[in-house]
């Protein structure tokens, strides 16, 4: 699908991009949790190896919870809300969220 190759390229470029130390990647506790989830231990592992490369690690603090309320009561869905409450707080300056199913 058409939809799906354009965000694996959007991905890779992205990666490639904090590899070559042009963008910092931040981690979250939401991410970690998130990645405990995934069934496939191979894919968990793939997927823990992609949050090596964060430079910092968000906790989600009263703070975070109460901003992503705020997301949610706005349509955003809860775990991609506490995303973007942590980057919001952290003062990223661009977040990227995808959902996917595992």
């Amino acid at each position: 699908q058409l939809r799906i190759r354009v965000e694996t390229e959007a991905v890779f470029s992205l990666l490639a991009a904090v590899e070559a130390g042009d963008l910092s990647l931040l981690g979250s506790e939401a991410l970690e949790y998130e990645v405990s989830c995934i069934p496939d231990q191979a894919r968990q592992t793939e997927v823990l190896g992609v949050l090596s490369l964060t430079v910092e690690r968000l906790e989600v603090t009263d703070q975070v919870e109460s901003l992503a309320l705020s997301f949610e009561q706005q349509g955003v869905q809860a775990m991609d809300a506490i995303h973007l409450a942590c980057a919001s707080i952290a003062k990223a300056d661009f977040s990227a969220l995808a959902t996917t199913s595992y």
